[in-house]
C-alpha cells in the first residue's frame, strides 16, 4: 500500500513517516532531499523526479511506502504559487497525461494539520535552531501563511469527488505512533478521471489570498 502524506511546511510530514517507517514501512523522501538540483535545470527535471519516486514507492521491499509529500505537487503547487514556479499547472498537468504510465494515485492521501499559530511556531523553531535570524526566520514561516487553509480547500475537494480517498489528520490531537499504518485500500480513480477533474476544479476556483480574492 502507498500513502502520500502531505501539509504546510512544520505541520509534521516527516516526524510522522519516520514513526511509519519505525512501524516497518519505507519512507521516500521529498525531491529535494533525495537529489542535488543541477545548475542548468530542465525544464521537466523537478516534475521527472516526482516520477522517479513514484517508482521508488511502487519498488519498495516493504508492505507499505509513505511517500513525505505528494508526488502531484507540482500541480496544487502551481495552482497556489505561479510566480514561484518555472510552470503553470496547466503544464504539470499535461506533463502527467503524457506519463500517465509512469505514477499512479496512492491508496491514502493524508493531510496533516495544526492550527496556523502551532505551525507559524514550529517553523520559526526550527529555522531558528538551523541558524537563520530572527528576520528570516519570521519570513520563513510567513512565506507559506494561507498554504494550509489551500491545502484543506484541495483535498476536500478530491475527497468529494473521489470519496475516501483523503483522511485529515490534525497533528496536536493524534500522537505519531497512534496513527493506524494499515488503511482499507481504495479503487483509486483512474489517471484520466483524477487529471480530468483536476484541471476541471483547479480553473474554477482561485486559491485563498490570491489577487482579487
Amino acid at each position: 500500500m502507498i500513502l502520500t502524506l502531505e501539509g504546510a511546511p512544520a505541520t509534521g510530514k516527516s516526524f510522522l513517516a519516520n514513526a511509519l517507517v519505525a512501524k516497518g514501512a519505507t519512507r521516500i523522501a521529498e525531491v529535494n532531499e533525495l537529489w542535488r538540483r543541477p545548475n542548468e535545470e530542465a525544464p521537466t527535471w523537478y516534475l521527472r523526479r516526482q516520477l522517479d519516486r513514484y517508482a521508488m514507492a511502487r519498488a519498495a521491499k516493504t508492505a507499505d511506502a509513505v511517500l513525505d509529500g505528494d508526488c502531484l505537487q507540482p500541480i496544487w503547487f502551481g495552482w497556489l504559487y505561479p510566480d514561484r514556479v518555472g510552470q503553470n499547472w496547466r503544464y504539470a498537468v499535461r506533463f502527467f497525461r503524457d506519463n500517465a504510465a509512469s505514477w499512479g494515485l496512492p491508496d491514502q492521501f493524508v493531510l496533516l494539520h495544526v492550527p496556523e499559530a502551532v505551525r507559524v511556531q514550529r517553523e520559526r523553531a526550527r529555522s531558528l535552531q538551523s541558524g537563520r535570524s530572527a528576520a528570516r526566520a519570521q519570513e520563513k514561516a510567513d512565506k507559506y501563511a494561507t498554504m494550509a487553509q489551500n491545502l484543506a480547500l484541495w483535498f476536500e475537494a478530491i475527497n468529494s469527488a473521489f470519496p475516501g480517498l483523503v483522511s485529515v489528520l490534525d497533528c496536536r490531537l493524534a500522537p505519531a505512533e497512534d496513527f493506524p499504518l494499515a488503511q482499507a485500500a481504495l479503487a483509486a480513480p483512474c489517471h484520466r478521471a483524477f487529471l480530468d477533474w483536476a484541471e476541471d476544479w483547479l480553473a474554477n476556483h482561485q486559491p485563498v489570498g490570491s489577487p482579487g480574492i
